[in-house]
């Protein structure tokens, strides 16, 4: 997406988007962005560990969200198609869901500070989980425990995030070696 789109190395794809001035340029590059997305959808799959995670976290009532900088049809798209049930035979339930339209993204804290507050904890009460800077970053400028997720090309975070682990369940264990 950076590549097709020709977005400058020490800029963010969705910042440099909307920094463009030509209002014909801005629209052409949402409309890439949602064409790669929607190619994307079509390869989409669950990371490893992901079903032990949430059936972990369902068992013990712990709530669950997502912040994303994907559009709200691709989140759809993945509610719907990719997750699979879990061990009680219903589907993951996040209890909040925040995609780019939200208007604040990550690195910004605000995401993460609005479901902190709808779920009435503070910041530092939730992890934040992903495999990218821009979801370390956002953890920690809300001042909350970060964990990321390893993958072939951001090995380079794990220095910035408080934990690192290689597949989704590996959480489990933290889980458990706090109790």
């Amino acid at each position: 997406m950076r590549a097709e789109l020709k977005v400058p190395k020490d800029q963010r794809t969705l910042n440099y988007v909307e920094s463009l001035k030509c209002e014909d340029e801005k629209l052409a590059a949402y409309k890439k962005i949602k064409e790669i997305e929607d190619i994307a959808k079509a390869s989409m799959e669950l990371q490893p560990g992901f079903k032990e995670l949430f059936d972990y976290l369902d068992s013990r009532g712990i709530l669950k969200g997502i912040i994303t900088l994907n559009n709200s049809e691709t989140v759809n798209h993945m509610l719907e198609n990719v997750i699979p049930a879990g061990t009680n035979g219903r589907k993951v339930d996040f209890e909040h869901i925040l995609t780019r339209e939200f208007g604040m993204i990550k690195p910004d804290p605000t995401p993460l500070l609005h479901i902190a507050e709808k779920w009435g904890l503070k910041p530092e009460e939730i992890i934040m989980v992903g495999d990218s800077a821009d979801d370390i970053e956002c953890g920690h400028n809300a001042g909350s425990l970060t964990i990321l997720l390893k993958n072939d090309v951001n090995q380079s975070h794990t220095e910035i995030a408080n934990i690192a682990v290689s597949r989704l369940d590996h959480i489990i264990e933290l889980f458990e070696y706090e109790v």
